[in-house]
């Protein structure tokens, strides 16, 4: 039996997963021991487009993310509830993410996004307050090759 997982991500994470052809999640920073993928799509939604779309670390964006994994390849992973009872996340120890993608079934599958007010300070390809489907597409389609480092760093000085 396989299993779907979700993540949200911003827009830098996303650029990291279409420059791996979205097969694979980045290595976690040091200061991030787990990877923790959610367990329903609403609340990746809910933490793409409630969350993200103020934050200067995410590009003021949230995309919402699924891919599919054997379930015997999470088994012996923790399931921590971090809010309401739909609030499931997997928690993923950084060393082991590795071989979750490794497990992984097909690509890494960016289903929607949002982009907030101040989204066009941190990229210069335009996105709609919402996107799927071919809008979200279009989007990404050369997101690989954009120089976002050049916008990044005056966002995070404020």
């Amino acid at each position: 039996m396989n299993t779907s997982l979700y993540r949200p991500v911003g827009l830098f994470e996303l650029q990291k997963l279409v420059r791996a052809e979205l097969r694979a999640w980045p290595a976690r920073l040091p200061q991030q021991p787990i990877f923790y993928p959610v367990l329903n799509r609403a609340y990746a939604a809910q933490i793409a487009r409630d969350w993200n779309l103020d934050d200067p670390e995410s590009g003021f964006s949230g995309f919402v993310t699924c891919f599919r994994v054997p379930r015997a390849q999470i088994a012996g992973y923790k399931t921590r509830t971090v809010g309401g009872k739909g609030h499931k996340e997997l928690w993923v120890p950084s060393e082991e993410l590795a071989e979750l993608n490794a497990a992984m079934l097909g690509p890494i599958e960016v289903l929607e996004g949002w982009a907030g007010p101040r989204f066009a300070e941190c990229c210069p390809r335009p996105l709609p307050p919402h996107a799927e489907g071919r809008v979200l597409e279009r989007f990404l389609d050369g997101l690989a090759d954009l120089d976002l480092k050049a916008w990044r760093p005056a966002l995070l000085k404020d």
